[in-house]
C-alpha cells in the first residue's frame, strides 16, 4: 500500500526530469513542506488531514511555478549544470528556513485513527495506509487523465519527446516548462500530506525520502511516468518484506545495492529508452 504514495511523490522528480531533463535536488524539501502545511492545517482546524491535500498543492505549485520561472530558466541557457547546482542550493535554503521559522523538534500530526486497523479475512490492514493508497491510485488516474486527455498535458508530453517541435507547433515552451515544475513540485505536497500522519515532521526530513525517489525513479525509468509508480510499487514491496526477516535498516541496504545494480546493469530502468 506504501509503494502507491512512493509512487505519487516520485512520479513529480521524473515528471521535472522529463521536461527539463535535470534531477531536482530539492523535490525532498517540497515534500517536507507539503508534510509541515498539512501539520499547521490539522493544528489550526482540527479536521482530517486528509483535507489539506489541495492546500498543500496549491501553495507548492505556486512556489515551484515561481522558481523555476523566476530563477531556473534564467540560468537554464547556461547548461544543466547551474541549474542542478541551483535546486541544491534551492534544498539547503529550504531546509534551514524551515529550521530558522519551526525549529528543529519532532512534530506529529495529531490525528485519532494512526493506530486502526481492520481486517479483510485473515488480512489485517492497517488504516492510514488504506486511505493513503485510495488517494494514491484516484492520484495516479487524474494525473493520466491530466497527461493525455487535456491540451496542457500532451503539451507537456510533446515539450519532454521533442521542445523543438514542440516550440514550432506553437506551444509556449517556458509556461510549459514552469507548469511542469510546478506539477512536480505539487505531486511531493501532496506525497507528504499523505505521509504527514505516519512519519514525524523535522526539517531535513526530506533527504530521509530523497534518496528513496531518485531509487525509484531510476529503477522505473528517469522520465517515465508509469515506471514511477511501478518502480513505487516494488521497492514498497522490498522494503516490507525485508523488514519481516531482516531489520528496517538492513531493508534500505538492500534497496540502495538494488539501485547500484540497476545502474551497472540497466541503467535505463524498467521503463526508460536508451538514447545516442
Amino acid at each position: 500500500m506504501l509503494g502507491g504514495v512512493y509512487g505519487v511523490m516520485s512520479v513529480g522528480l521524473t515528471l521535472i526530469f522529463g521536461v527539463l531533463r535535470i534531477p531536482n535536488f530539492a523535490h525532498g524539501e517540497f515534500l517536507m513542506l507539503g508534510m509541515y502545511v498539512t501539520y499547521w492545517f490539522v493544528v489550526f482546524t482540527h479536521l482530517n488531514p486528509v483535507f489539506s491535500i489541495a492546500v498543500s498543492a496549491a501553495v507548492l505549485f505556486v512556489l515551484g511555478y515561481f522558481f523555476q520561472s523566476q530563477l531556473l530558466s534564467r540560468v537554464s541557457r547556461q547548461g544543466e549544470v547551474p541549474q542542478i547546482f541551483l535546486t541544491v542550493a534551492l534544498s539547503i535554503f529550504l531546509s534551514n528556513a524551515a529550521e530558522i521559522l519551526w525549529g528543529s523538534n519532532y512534530r506529529i500530526v495529531p490525528v485519532s485513527y494512526t493506530s486502526t486497523t481492520f481486517h479483510i479475512g485473515l488480512v489485517s490492514v492497517y488504516a492510514p495506509n488504506a486511505i493513503i493508497f485510495a488517494f494514491s491510485l484516484f492520484l495516479a488516474g487524474l494525473l493520466w487523465f491530466l497527461l493525455n486527455k487535456t491540451h496542457t498535458g500532451l503539451a507537456i508530453q510533446a515539450t519532454a519527446q521533442d521542445p523543438e517541435a514542440a516550440q514550432l507547433m506553437g506551444t509556449d515552451i517556458k509556461k510549459v516548462t514552469a507548469v511542469s515544475f510546478a506539477l512536480g513540485a505539487a505531486l511531493a505536497a501532496v506525497a507528504g500530506s499523505l505521509l504527514a500522519p505516519l512519519y514525524p515532521i523535522f526539517p531535513t526530513v526530506g533527504s530521509y525520502f530523497i534518496l528513496l525517489m531518485f531509487t525509484i525513479v531510476v529503477l522505473g525509468g528517469l522520465g517515465d511516468v508509469k515506471g514511477a509508480f511501478v518502480g513505487g510499487t516494488l521497492i514498497s514491496v522490498v522494503l516490507s518484506v525485508s523488514s519481516i526477516f531482516v531489520t528496517e535498516d538492513l531493508g534500505f541496504a538492500l534497496v540502495f545495492i538494488m539501485f547500484i545494480l540497476i545502474l551497472v546493469l540497466a541503467p535505463q530502468g524498467l521503463f526508460g529508452k536508451t538514447v545516442k
